[in-house]
């Protein structure tokens, strides 16, 4: 099964691999930006988050999207030049604010036909109540399967408070087969918001810190040098963040969806050591959390093989991505990449006996998808 996986994220990252232009960028302002209008009862409202301390400007779903089975017009709608194409990524952030705990408040894509129908595309999990916790936001994001004129976003049927919109954005995932020229948006000349591919410096969006260096390096049984970053040692001490790592940047940051590909290889003459990479996160005191650890990487030294590629897909937004080395020798990364979009991650959904697997709404969903990975505690369902 995770070699299904690689092999179904390394086809999405090559589906993915263009300039992902960004078609709606609304980020919890008290005015909406082109392409976002609302619509029925929703309104712009100011809501407190972090366990009711913070602030933060939304939209706000205040009633569910249908009534008697028709289209309410209570609804954020957006739009765009030529409409949104099959594989373009939404992403939307929100939360509820209720000293009820047990309310629930989600998303809804859908849309609506001649006779005011609305029809049901996608549901999010449930958001969190910025009352009670702590936490910030997560966004969350699903991958149009259809051609659509209008996006339209409403408050799940199945929620019963207000529901509060601080963030959405919808990514263009795939070019016209006609489109010479690039599309757009931050990413380097493949499209990827981060590359870097076997070259002797570091493109921007890269950084090398403490230790790791930029170095060649012979793989195919020793016989052929290749530019690579090399982590050269661990990147913790005494369970502190050392320094030792690659920091990955970009503009606007990393976003849950993102597809992380890294390849690389070791060199060492004793076929027992081991060299992977890890992704983690820092706490406030340097402390690290590891988030992902890439699969075994080939010994440049002993075999004739090409360095092997892992996938990870991001299952939270990050400012940075940390990359680390796993293991007892020198590892050698001959390639990065960081691209915009192509998965839907879903929490704590149901699996049946017999494999049928249900979202939070009671939606059957496994029909849909093509694979099932359970990466830490989450199951990762590819398109």
């Amino acid at each position: 099964m995770k070699k299904i996986f690689t092999l179904i994220a390394a086809a999405l990252m090559a589906v993915s691999a263009v300039n992902a232009a960004t078609l709606i960028n609304y980020k919890g302002t008290n005015d909406r930006p082109a392409g976002v209008a609302i619509s029925g009862t929703t309104v712009m409202a100011s809501q407190k988050i972090n366990a009711n301390t913070t602030s933060q400007s939304c939209i706000q779903l205040k009633n569910g999207y249908s009534t008697n089975d028709k289209f309410n017009d209570n609804a954020i709608i957006l739009t765009t030049e030529g409409g949104f194409k099959a594989g373009d990524v939404l992403s939307i952030t929100g939360f509820f604010n209720n000293s009820d705990d047990t309310k629930k408040a989600l998303a809804a894509v859908f849309t609506v036909d001649g006779e005011n129908t609305p029809t049901l595309l996608w549901t999010s999990e449930p958001f969190i109540n910025g009352k009670t916790v702590a936490e910030t936001p997560e966004a969350q994001t699903y991958t149009l399967e259809q051609d659509m004129e209008k996006i339209y976003i409403g408050r799940d049927l199945t929620g019963n408070t207000n529901t509060n919109i601080m963030a959405i954005t919808v990514v263009r995932g795939t070019p016209d087969a006609d489109d010479d020229e690039p599309q757009g948006g931050e990413g380097g000349d493949d499209g990827a918001l981060v590359s870097y591919k076997g070259t002797n410096t570091a493109p921007a969006g890269v950084t090398l810190s403490g230790t790791t260096v930029i170095k060649s390096v012979k793989i195919k049984t020793n016989t052929t040098a290749v530019d690579c970053i090399q982590l050269a040692n661990g990147y913790t001490k005494d369970g502190v963040f050392n320094e030792n790592a690659i920091i990955l940047s970009t503009d606007g940051g990393f976003k849950a969806g993102d597809v992380f590909s890294v390849t690389g290889f070791f060199n060492n003459d004793d076929n027992t050591k081991v060299a992977k990479a890890e992704i983690f996160t820092l706490n406030a005191d340097n402390t690290v959390n590891v988030i992902w650890t890439s699969d075994q990487f080939i010994n440049g030294r002993l075999v004739d093989d090409d360095p092997n590629t892992s996938t990870y897909t991001l299952e939270q937004d990050m400012e940075q991505i940390y990359i680390g080395r796993n293991g007892g020798t020198g590892t050698n990364i001959t390639a990065l990449s960081v691209v915009r979009g192509g998965t839907t991650v879903i929490k704590n959904i149901t699996v049946t006996a017999n494999g049928a697997i249900y979202n939070l709404a009671g939606q059957k969903v496994s029909a849909d998808y093509k694979g099932v990975v359970v990466k830490n505690g989450v199951k990762v369902m590819q398109k």
